[in-house]
């Protein structure tokens, strides 16, 4: 598993303000989504840390963002065989 921080914004038309996002209760209480801007892939795996959750200003420390990618392809199949045969020599 591992630890990121990630920048938080706030969508035009949410409800919420800054003040209550970066409060544990806020976090614990909901059922969040997170959204990546690079891929606009949504997962609801996220895990705030117990520890220093909030370390900078307008960021929050996560954990996991597990986002399925499905079964390997032909071609991912035939690199993995292909790393496994030469990591083994």
């Amino acid at each position: 598993m591992f630890w990121d921080s990630y920048r938080v914004s706030l969508l035009p038309e949410s409800k919420y303000t800054l003040d209550e996002v970066f409060t544990m209760e806020f976090w614990c209480k909901r059922s969040l989504v997170y959204r990546s801007k690079a891929t606009d892939i949504t997962t609801r795996q996220a895990v705030i840390s117990s520890g220093e959750a909030f370390p900078k200003p307008g960021r929050v420390v996560l954990r996991g963002l597990y986002i399925s990618i499905g079964m390997p392809n032909v071609i991912d199949q035939c690199a993995l065989a292909w790393r496994r045969y030469w990591t083994k020599r």
